[in-house]
Protein backbone atom coordinates (compact mmCIF):
# COMPACT_ATOMS: atom_id res chain seq x y z
CA UNK A 1 0.00 0.00 0.00
CA UNK A 2 1.40 3.55 -0.59
CA UNK A 3 2.34 6.27 1.77
CA UNK A 4 -0.62 8.81 1.34
CA UNK A 5 -3.02 5.64 1.67
CA UNK A 6 -2.09 4.43 4.97
CA UNK A 7 -1.80 7.62 6.50
CA UNK A 8 -5.65 7.85 5.24
CA UNK A 9 -6.26 4.71 6.85
CA UNK A 10 -5.20 5.51 10.14
CA UNK A 11 -6.31 8.53 10.29
CA UNK A 12 -9.44 7.15 10.25
CA UNK A 13 -8.95 4.29 12.16
CA UNK A 14 -7.32 5.96 14.72
CA UNK A 15 -10.53 8.53 15.61
CA UNK A 16 -11.55 7.11 18.66
CA UNK A 17 -8.37 7.35 20.13
CA UNK A 18 -7.81 11.08 19.29
CA UNK A 19 -10.83 11.53 21.73
CA UNK A 20 -9.28 9.70 24.29
CA UNK A 21 -5.91 11.94 23.92
CA UNK A 22 -8.55 15.35 23.10
CA UNK A 23 -9.76 14.48 26.72
CA UNK A 24 -6.12 14.70 28.07
CA UNK A 25 -5.95 18.16 26.75
CA UNK A 26 -9.30 19.71 26.71
CA UNK A 27 -11.59 19.24 29.91
CA UNK A 28 -14.58 19.45 28.09
CA UNK A 29 -15.71 19.33 24.33
CA UNK A 30 -16.60 22.91 25.17
CA UNK A 31 -12.98 23.94 25.84
CA UNK A 32 -12.03 22.51 22.56
CA UNK A 33 -14.92 24.29 20.56
CA UNK A 34 -13.09 27.68 22.50
CA UNK A 35 -9.96 26.48 21.01
CA UNK A 36 -11.34 26.06 17.82
CA UNK A 37 -13.03 29.56 17.77
CA UNK A 38 -9.65 31.13 19.25
CA UNK A 39 -7.69 29.43 16.29
CA UNK A 40 -8.71 31.86 12.93
CA UNK A 41 -9.16 35.11 14.79
CA UNK A 42 -5.44 37.15 14.58
CA UNK A 43 -4.07 37.32 17.85
CA UNK A 44 -3.68 41.55 18.30
CA UNK A 45 -7.57 41.15 18.50
CA UNK A 46 -7.67 39.03 21.50
CA UNK A 47 -5.31 41.46 22.66
CA UNK A 48 -7.71 44.59 22.38
CA UNK A 49 -10.15 42.18 23.84
CA UNK A 50 -8.17 41.27 27.05
CA UNK A 51 -7.97 37.94 25.99
CA UNK A 52 -4.31 37.11 24.94
CA UNK A 53 -3.88 34.85 27.50
CA UNK A 54 -6.98 32.58 26.92
CA UNK A 55 -6.00 32.78 23.44
CA UNK A 56 -2.58 31.50 24.13
CA UNK A 57 -3.35 28.75 26.17
CA UNK A 58 -5.94 27.59 23.63
CA UNK A 59 -3.84 27.80 20.27
CA UNK A 60 -1.08 26.01 22.34
CA UNK A 61 -3.15 23.34 23.47
CA UNK A 62 -4.98 22.79 20.14
CA UNK A 63 -1.53 22.40 18.44
CA UNK A 64 0.02 20.54 21.13
CA UNK A 65 -2.85 18.18 20.46
CA UNK A 66 -2.49 18.05 16.53
CA UNK A 67 0.92 17.59 17.06
CA UNK A 68 0.01 14.45 19.33
CA UNK A 69 -2.08 13.17 16.58
CA UNK A 70 -0.09 13.33 13.66
CA UNK A 71 2.79 11.53 15.46
CA UNK A 72 0.73 9.22 16.68
CA UNK A 73 -0.44 7.97 13.34
CA UNK A 74 2.95 8.59 11.57
CA UNK A 75 4.82 6.83 14.72
CA UNK A 76 1.92 3.60 13.84
CA UNK A 77 2.67 3.60 10.18
CA UNK A 78 6.84 3.22 10.59
CA UNK A 79 5.78 0.49 13.31
CA UNK A 80 4.00 -0.86 9.90
CA UNK A 81 6.54 -0.37 7.50
CA UNK A 82 9.00 -2.43 9.91
CA UNK A 83 6.83 -5.21 10.43
CA UNK A 84 6.24 -5.17 6.75
CA UNK A 85 10.19 -5.32 5.98
CA UNK A 86 10.39 -8.93 8.15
Amino acid sequence: MHAVSWAIVLSVVNIPIYALVGAIFFSSLDEFRNALRFRPTPGFAYLFRGESWKDWRAELKLALFMIACAAMVYGEYLGIQALARR
